[in-house]
């Protein structure tokens, strides 16, 4: 984490090392860890979705495979593909959950995602960022009330 030019490490173990690597190049930075080096954090599974307001509801998915791929209703999220940024694998989880199309919602981009952490499959700890979107149109007339 980087804010104003000084970066926060969030741990939950550290102990010295010493690191070749980096004594011969600079004298001093033994200890430091290197960027292949794992943490807890960056090692934790990453999910991103969107929460959908139509009205006053927010919307909210089901598995229809078979088995469920998971139990109940939830919020629209899927796991980043390669290069894919986080919001557009939102996108991607809400737009194929709900059957829409990108056009049918609104990002506000002066709302910031939240984050929030969740307990996944075998009860690891899962870090899922949402974004808010509206949806362009409202909902049916013939729709269930608020």
């Amino acid at each position: 984490v980087s804010q104003k030019g000084t970066v926060c490490l969030m741990l939950s173990a550290a102990e010295k090392i010493r690191s070749k690597t980096l004594e011969d190049k600079v004298d001093g930075y033994g200890s430091a860890l290197s960027l292949s080096h794992p943490s807890n954090l960056s090692s934790r599974p990453r999910s991103f979705g969107v929460i959908l307001l139509r009205g006053s509801k927010c919307v909210l998915v089901r598995s229809l495979s078979s088995p469920p791929a998971w139990s109940g209703a939830r919020i629209p999220r899927e796991i980043a593909r390669g290069g894919e940024t986080g919001e557009a694998a939102a996108i991607r989880a809400v737009t194929s959950l709900c059957d829409l199309n990108p056009e049918e919602l609104y990002v506000n981009p002066d709302v910031p995602p939240v984050v929030t952490y969740i307990l996944g499959e075998g009860g690891v700890v899962e870090v899922l960022t949402l974004w808010i979107a509206f949806a362009v149109f409202s909902p049916p007339k013939d729709g269930a009330m608020d």
